[in-house]
């Protein structure tokens, strides 16, 4: 009988200990931080970088002379100008129309409205630009 009891408190203990050892597992894994393995976002490539392979590649696959890789750098470069003055002549017309849609919202409120509505669009600037400002410095810390 005595055989017994000892066998059935030492299995309570085997169980109860390995439910320990369990939850102790649980509770290290739950709690552990984990780190990001990339800095980048995934999709995003670094403009340089992608020149670099970009000319490289074209260089060795299609045996490209000095002049060649110099030519294919100067087509690079003004693409480039291009698709920045686009992208500023974008943005320029796209705050022309934000200014048009303002004024178009001011014209039809009542001169009561107004002031309230000069202050939401206070604020709503000032939260565009804390967003901006925030976008710009993760941009700057996964350089």
């Amino acid at each position: 009988m005595k055989r017994s009891q000892l066998s059935i408190a030492l299995s309570l203990f085997a169980v109860f200990g390995s439910g320990i050892v369990v939850g102790a597992y649980g509770y290290h894994s739950y709690t552990t931080k984990t780190v990001a393995a990339t800095v980048k976002a995934p999709g995003k490539r670094d403009p340089d970088e992608w020149r670099r392979k970009y000319v490289e590649e074209l260089r060795s696959r299609l045996k490209m002379d000095g002049q060649q890789v110099s030519s294919l750098n100067e087509i690079l470069d003004e693409t480039r100008a291009r698709f920045k003055d686009l992208k500023e002549d974008q943005k320029h017309q796209t705050d022309r129309i934000r200014g048009e849609h303002s004024e178009k919202v001011r014209a039809m409120l009542t001169p009561a409205q107004r002031p309230e509505y000069d202050k939401f669009r206070a604020e709503r600037d000032q939260k565009m630009k804390e967003q901006a400002a925030k976008e710009q410095a993760a941009k700057q810390a996964g350089k």
